[in-house]
């Protein structure tokens, strides 16, 4: 993105945080408890569609839902670590409703920026409306031009049969407070038509240091012996919940062998199977960045002849590793993926996806997914940057034609 010469706040305005209640009696409407969350996905959403181009973040209006509550203090303090670890490099501008002026000044203190200016904050917030309330607005917003208005963005999908069809459980090693549960909440509550469970078959089938080590894929006897009690369990948890608009699948990869890391009798207890590249099954110690980039290929192709769904965060190897992505790796894999009828997805999770690589993949019909890669709640769902991004590859609006539409198998 070109940095353009206006000044850029981003507004978040009525979180109305409570740590402690689910609902406010006077505000049903409002989703007090989710307000740290609300806040998280307003601020990582900017980060991924605003590549930088914000100055300040300006907290309007109601912070929390009630400031005479013996909490109250503690729940500011909790949005903004929040803003800390993910906007601390931006000054914070405090426009708050006049009732928690006094709460907000002792916690987060006041600011002689001149863009805290609060008539025009709060006037901005007013437009924008509550985070707190579906379809959960943040802004972003000019406060040097007089003319300007908001731009208004929000949270919740409007995209038609929008399935996230990459959610992790709290079964994962890599969990960072997702739940089976809390996920299929937020399916409904941010939009979505569907989702997919994609646990890691690894994970599901060894220990997290056979896991981490690669064990599990230059010793195979790892998975194929081991105990099957967490993925019975796993299977158990998400079946309870399986429907056609939630459905259960996998993450896997392929051993050294080639071999896909699922047992037959989970396979066939899944509706979905995401394919992935976390590890060349080879050991890439003294290969050339072009020995690894044909290792590479053959490593999706051994994944793809095993007849997956999806290629998950298709490139991210290269992303992980000191090696180059070569230009040819990129419209190889995408025909590959045509040949083979596979879907590819588009995952933010750790991951940058590169444009010429999903134009190559629209130029050959491959359907592409959305996938969150969610460890952690607030990450489930969080689309906007997705549909930005494959509307400018596409170079149209409309891009429903283009999103694979999962179904149940079982």
């Amino acid at each position: 993105m070109t940095r353009d010469h206006k000044t850029h706040v981003l507004i978040l305005s009525d979180i109305c945080y409570d740590s402690v209640r689910q609902i406010d009696p006077d505000h049903p409407q409002r989703q007090i408890s989710l307000g740290a969350e609300l806040l998280q996905r307003a601020l990582e959403d900017s980060r991924r569609r605003d590549d930088n181009d914000i100055d300040a973040v300006a907290l309007v209006g109601k912070l929390v839902a009630d400031a005479s509550r013996p909490y109250a203090a503690s729940d500011l303090a909790d949005l903004q670590e929040i803003i800390r670890q993910l906007a601390g490099n931006l000054p914070l501008l405090i426009a708050a409703d006049p009732s928690q002026d006094a709460l907000a000044a002792s916690v987060l203190g006041t600011s002689d920026n001149p863009m805290a200016n609060p008539h025009r904050l709060r006037e901005a917030g007013d437009r924008i409306g509550s985070l707190c309330e579906s379809p959960f607005p943040y802004g972003r917003f000019s406060p040097a031009d007089p003319d300007a208005s908001p731009e208004v963005r929000h949270l919740a999908n409007d995209l038609p049969g929008l399935f996230d069809t990459h959610v992790h459980t709290e079964l994962a090693y890599c969990a960072s407070g997702v739940t089976i549960e809390g996920a299929s909440e937020r399916m409904h509550l941010f939009g979505l038509a569907g989702m997919c469970f994609t646990e890691h078959a690894g994970q599901l089938y060894v220990s997290a240091d056979d896991f981490w080590g690669a064990r599990f894929i230059f010793e195979p006897q790892c998975w194929t012996t081991g105990p099957r009690d967490r993925m019975d369990d796993y299977l158990r948890r998400t079946d309870v919940y399986r429907s056609n608009n939630v459905l259960v699948g996998l993450e896997t990869e392929v051993d050294r062998d080639g071999r896909l890391i699922l047992r037959d009798e989970d396979r066939a207890r899944a509706d979905v199977l995401l394919g992935a590249i976390h590890w060349l099954n080879v050991d890439p110690d003294g290969l050339t960045e072009a020995q690894i980039n044909a290792a590479f290929l053959r490593t999706a192709e051994q994944v793809l002849a095993a007849d997956v769904d999806v290629m998950a965060h298709p490139l991210r190897y290269f992303f992980r590793s000191a090696s180059a992505l070569a230009p040819e790796t990129g419209d190889t894999l995408a025909r590959m993926l045509a040949e083979t009828d596979t879907v590819a997805e588009l995952n933010f999770h750790k991951n940058a996806p590169l444009k010429p690589f999903f134009a190559a993949c629209l130029d050959r019909g491959v359907k592409i997914t959305f996938g969150s890669d969610a460890h952690s709640l607030w990450g489930m769902g969080l689309f906007g940057c997705y549909r930005d991004f494959l509307r400018r590859v596409a170079g149209v609006d409309d891009i429903f034609d283009f999103l694979w539409r999962p179904r149940r198998r079982r």
